[in-house]
């Protein structure tokens, strides 16, 4: 199949939420680009959704099974075979990140030229190490963390050297709530997640108001509610 048809087929699969068919028709098409030829917008956004409904299924059953393997603790029959299984939806986890990174290092990002294009594909990027940093054992988080965190620096720093991402735009705003995740949840620095998020949000708030004709104005709205949502969390986890 040729770039259109697998466009269409991915299109077809995410209308029947046939997720891992939609990403391994994205995953296609981005492979097979020719060394001149960039992911639409559309494509990016495409790639971005199937991905990230096919590792969020993965990272939920990998929290239910961490949970009732402290559960069980002290049945050592019940402890392996719970602890076997959360192996199998590691390397499921392990694969889907592994592949996309992939993806992202060899073929998109080299030929990615726009600000929007490189800001998402590298948060993209953050995004997947954070996914491995989730359930590696801290003495093997460190090399994925820091990986993480240089993604999301570069992401970061490519928005505050640009003008055409505005404060509202849910791309920095999605950068912002990811970057600030991996703080507070990964590197464990709840004042700089507290920071970042308010920074965000206060800016993408006042700029919001400027825009509320704008194509990307319901996006950007719920993506600031999450903002807030998780500054609330967190400032009351400080204050107790």
């Amino acid at each position: 199949m040729g770039r259109t048809e697998l466009r269409r087929q991915a299109k077809l699969a995410e209308q029947a939420q046939r997720w891992d068919d939609m990403m391994k028709f994205m995953n296609k098409l981005a492979n097979n680009l020719e060394s001149s030829e960039d992911l639409t917008s559309e494509e990016r956004n495409m790639l971005g959704v199937c991905h990230k409904q096919v590792i969020g299924q993965k990272r939920s059953s990998w929290r239910v099974i961490k949970g009732i393997e402290s559960a069980v603790a002290g049945n050592s029959r019940e402890v392996q075979l719970t602890q076997d299984f959360k192996g199998k939806v590691e390397r499921e986890i392990e694969d889907i990140c592994t592949d996309i990174i992939k993806l992202l290092d060899e073929k998109l990002l080299p030929r990615s030229k726009s600000v929007d294009a490189r800001v998402f594909l590298y948060k993209m990027r953050g995004d997947y190490y954070r996914y491995l940093a989730e359930i590696r054992a801290p003495e093997l988080q460190i090399e994925v963390m820091k990986l993480a965190e240089e993604s999301y620096d570069e992401a970061h720093s490519i928005c505050l050297a640009s003008s055409e991402l505005r404060a509202s735009h849910p791309i920095r705003l999605s950068l912002a709530l990811n970057f600030s995740v991996f703080k507070f949840e990964i590197l464990k620095q709840p004042r700089a997640a507290l920071d970042m998020a308010k920074e965000a949000f206060e800016a993408g708030f006042r700029d919001l108001e400027k825009t509320d004709s704008d194509s990307h104005y319901k996006d950007s709205k719920f993506i600031i509610q999450l903002l807030r949502d998780n500054i609330s969390l967190w400032t009351n986890d400080q204050e107790d």
